[in-house]
């Protein structure tokens, strides 16, 4: 089976790319982002996607869950 990797800043310009050369190697993408209207694409290529905070401890706790990799992008503050 596919691995499962999530990446969070998944619609900016490094999480996004991660994310399409992941999908076209075959892993199963798990997509963070903090608006839900930025995932069109990355759904049309099969990720699943997860509109939250990264400050947001149990969303996190519950994204990653079954996940075999994690990319975290974190923007600065």
């Amino acid at each position: 089976m596919s691995p499962v990797i999530t990446i969070t800043g998944s619609t900016g310009k490094v999480g996004k790319t991660i994310a399409e050369i992941l999908l076209t190697k075959g892993a199963r993408v798990k997509a963070i982002a903090r608006n839900k209207n930025n995932f069109d694409k990355l759904k049309a290529k099969g990720a699943e996607t997860f509109a939250g905070k990264l400050e947001d401890t149990l969303f996190l706790v519950e994204t990653f869950k079954r996940s075999d990799a994690v990319f975290a992008m974190l923007p600065p503050s």
